[in-house]
């Protein structure tokens, strides 16, 4: 009895999962930074999607820092730009700001530009210093595409490169200038993304990559970054910078995707799932004589800023002692409103694809219900599903696609 009630109070904490509303206007994160979804109502503004200055001197909110090698190679944003600095013992890794939580929507057309200074003339040394794209931050290494300026052993250059895995496809172009501006634009309808050193689209472009966006990456929404990279090269204050990033066209994901974390109960026969760290923590460090962590499920955003996604509700019952997750309003409604008896409704777990709105590289999360067991389970493991639809239905009945999530 000691334990039902210790497990009855411990499921009915509050989520404590931030709805963050969508960006609809303007949202001033610093001085020199703006995050714009234009409504049209100011003309000389009313296709720029992000534009930042660096003219605080102080990394705003809406990027994080990327270092691969930090004692040899930093950006640091000072003398109102964005400059990198880099030692004789740097090795090549990358130093830069990444868009932090924000992302370019891929199913939309995007345009943008960055100014640069390069002034370095290398013997042996190599450096450079551009902007780039990527799916997936943490494989920068072996995921993206990239324009940049730099100097190659007495070669003044412009360089554009892109890898996906062990493919790689590069080129230089000999430059003449130490200041001038790198161009990105995308065509979604064609999935042809451009980049030039003098204007958007085909007419300028100098490097074109088809079916990379939405071929061979899946169609997964991008992170920007800007920085560079050295090798041997001493890189002082005002040689290489990066200024003026601005977004002219787009539609801007702003989220951060966390993890799902999955815990099994052997005392309540049951499986639960959640987003919000310090429940995990909280249930790892208070409650595992009760809750055992089993890792991750897969990802989700824990506020609604991809509008194609809808909120996962959660609901506890005392008398099955087990959680219900439902992407149904219907369901929802009616487990609120004819069901209260039984579940108790804890608020929105988090954010996941319905069926039919999922983007490409999403994974289905299936859903189960035991009348023996009186619980539900969910699960993206194919192999779980493979061996629970295995039971009689009277054990394991299959419920279908519950959402979808990302992986």
């Amino acid at each position: 009895m000691k334990t039902m009630t210790r497990n009855a109070r411990l499921c009915v904490f509050t989520l404590g999962v931030a709805c963050a509303a969508l960006v609809c206007c303007t949202n001033a994160y610093a001085n020199g930074t703006t995050i714009i979804v234009s409504d049209g109502s100011t003309d000389s503004l009313n296709q720029i999607a992000l534009k930042d200055t660096f003219d605080d001197n102080q990394r705003a909110p809406l990027w994080k820092e990327l270092f691969e090698d930090p004692n040899n190679g930093r950006v640091v944003e000072a003398n109102k730009r964005l400059e990198l600095r880099t030692s004789a013992l740097a090795t090549g890794g990358f130093a830069g700001f990444l868009s932090n939580a924000w992302r370019l929507d891929p199913r939309y057309d995007f345009a943008m530009k960055v100014d640069f200074h390069y002034d370095l003339f290398t013997l042996n040394e190599e450096g450079s210093i551009g902007i780039g794209l990527t799916p997936s931050p943490e494989n920068l290494s072996s995921r993206r595409v990239e324009l940049s300026v730099g100097c190659v052993e007495n070669f003044r250059s412009y360089r554009y490169e892109r890898v996906h895995g062990y493919s790689t496809l590069g080129g230089y172009f000999q430059r003449w200038e130490n200041d001038g501006t790198l161009y990105v634009s995308y065509d979604s309808q064609n999935d042809v993304l451009y980049m030039s050193l003098g204007g958007y689209g085909p007419e300028y472009a100098w490097a074109t990559f088809d079916g990379l966006v939405r071929g061979t990456w899946g169609g997964r929404p991008l992170y920007v970054y800007l920085g560079g990279r050295s090798t041997g090269l001493t890189i002082t204050a005002g040689r290489a910078y990066l200024d003026n990033i601005v977004v002219e066209a787009g539609k801007i994901i702003e989220a951060s995707l966390k993890t799902v974390y999955r815990f099994w109960s052997p005392v309540n026969k049951a499986h639960f799932f959640t987003i919000n760290e310090s429940e995990k923590n909280n249930l790892v460090n208070e409650y595992s004589d009760v809750w055992k962590l089993e890792g991750t499920m897969l990802r989700a955003f824990p506020d609604t800023s991809d509008p194609n996604c809808l909120p996962v509700y959660r609901f506890w019952s005392d008398q099955t002692m087990s959680h219900l997750y439902t992407l149904s309003e219907k369901e929802a409604a009616k487990l609120i409103n004819e069901q209260s008896f039984i579940w108790t409704y804890q608020g929105v777990a988090f954010y996941a694809y319905p069926p039919g709105k999922q983007p490409s590289w999403a994974l289905p999360v299936y859903r189960f219900w035991s009348r023996s067991a009186a619980v539900h389970f969910y699960t993206p493991s194919e192999t779980e599903v493979a061996r629970l639809r295995q039971f009689p239905s009277d054990v394991w009945y299959y419920e279908g696609v519950a959402w979808y999530a990302v992986p």
